[in-house]
C-alpha cells in the first residue's frame, strides 16, 4: 500500500484516538518531515514577556513544549539546566493531564534541528525572553529510538497539514500526466530517445509489458523499437534461446484470450504462465 494513502488513513482518524495510538504507531513514517520543519520555524519565532519562576519546573516543561517540535528527556533537561528527577516528572505529570504526547514523531536527522535552535535560545527557560543572553547548544541526542515527547497543540497542527499534504499526494492527476507518466515509465521516447538499452532493457521491456498480446510484426517494428534505443530481432532471439524469456501465440481454431496472430511474452520464471 503506497505510505501516502496509509497516511491519509491514519490521520483521517479523529484526534483523540490518533492520539491513543501513538504508542503502537511510527508517527515518523506518517507525518511529513516537511511539515514538522515548518511548523518548528514557526515555533522559533515565538516569544513571550512574562518571566516564570525558577522553581516553576512544571511551568518551564510546559513552555518548552509548546515552543518546540518533537524532543526526548534528554534534550529538554540539558537546555533547562534542572534537577533531571523533577522534569521527568513533570514530563509524566503534563502527559498524565494529557498535555504532552509520547511516542516516536521525527527521525534523528529531523529532530537534531531542535539542538541547533537550542544554541539560539536564552538561558534560564525553554523560551525566548526579552533581555535574556545566548545560552549553549544542548548535546543531549534527539532521535533514533528514544521516547520522544510533543505538546498535543503542537502535535495536532502537524497532523493537520500532514494530513493536507498526504491527501494532495493521492489526489488523481488529468489523463495527460497519467499517459506521460505511463510513457515515461516504459521508456517510450523519440528515435535516438528511447529510456532502454540492449538485451537487458528489452527484458525490461518485456517484463512491463508481461501478457499483453500484439501481433508479432508490431512487437518488432513499433513496440520494441520504441523503447530499447538498439533493438535488433537478435536481442529477442538472444532471450529466448537463452531461455530467459518465453512466447504464447494463438492456436490454430482456438478460442483463448489470444487472437490469431497475436503473441504474448513472459519472464520464464513468470507465475502467469501457470494458466497459460
Amino acid at each position: 500500500q503506497p505510505q501516502a494513502e496509509r497516511s491519509t488513513q491514519l490521520l483521517s482518524l479523529d484526534s483523540q484516538m490518533l492520539e491513543r495510538l501513538l504508542g503502537t504507531t511510527d508517527m515518523a513514517k506518517v507525518l511529513n518531515p516537511d511539515v514538522i520543519r515548518e511548523v518548528e520555524q514557526e515555533l522559533e519565532k515565538r516569544t513571550f514577556w512574562n518571566e516564570l519562576a525558577a522553581d516553576d519546573v512544571t511551568g518551564r516543561v510546559t513552555r518548552y513544549a509548546k515552543t518546540h517540535g518533537p524532543f526526548t528527556a534528554d534534550q529538554i533537561i540539558a537546555y533547562l539546566h534542572l534537577d533531571a528527577a523533577s522534569v521527568v516528572h513533570a514530563l509524566d505529570e503534563l502527559a498524565a493531564k494529557g498535555d504532552l504526547l509520547q511516542g516516536h514523531f521525527v527521525d534523528s536527522t529531523s529532530c537534531s534541528r531542535w539542538r541547533e535552535l537550542d544554541a539560539k535560545r536564552t538561558e534560564g527557560g525553554p523560551y525566548p525572553e526579552k533581555g535574556h543572553p545566548q545560552s549553549t547548544p544542548s548535546t543531549a541526542p534527539a532521535g533514533g529510538s528514544e521516547q520522544q515527547w510533543l505538546h498535543k497543540d503542537v502535535f495536532r497542527r502537524i497532523r493537520s497539514r500532514s494530513l493536507d499534504k498526504a491527501r494532495k499526494a493521492v489526489r488523481p492527476v488529468e489523463p495527460e500526466a497519467f499517459q506521460m507518466f505511463l510513457i515515461d515509465r516504459q521508456g517510450i521516447g523519440p528515435v535516438g530517445g528511447e529510456r532502454y538499452e540492449g538485451a537487458d532493457g528489452l527484458m525490461r521491456v518485456i517484463e512491463q509489458l508481461e501478457g499483453v498480446a500484439l501481433p508479432a510484426g508490431l512487437w518488432e517494428t513499433a513496440i520494441f523499437p520504441a523503447r530499447v534505443r538498439d533493438y535488433q530481432p537478435s536481442m529477442l532471439d538472444e532471450l529466448l534461446t537463452g531461455g530467459d524469456v518465453v512466447w504464447v501465440g494463438s492456436k490454430a481454431g482456438g478460442t483463448g484470450a489470444l487472437e490469431p496472430g497475436e503473441i504474448a511474452f513472459h519472464p520464464a520464471d513468470s507465475v502467469l504462465l501457470g494458466d497459460t
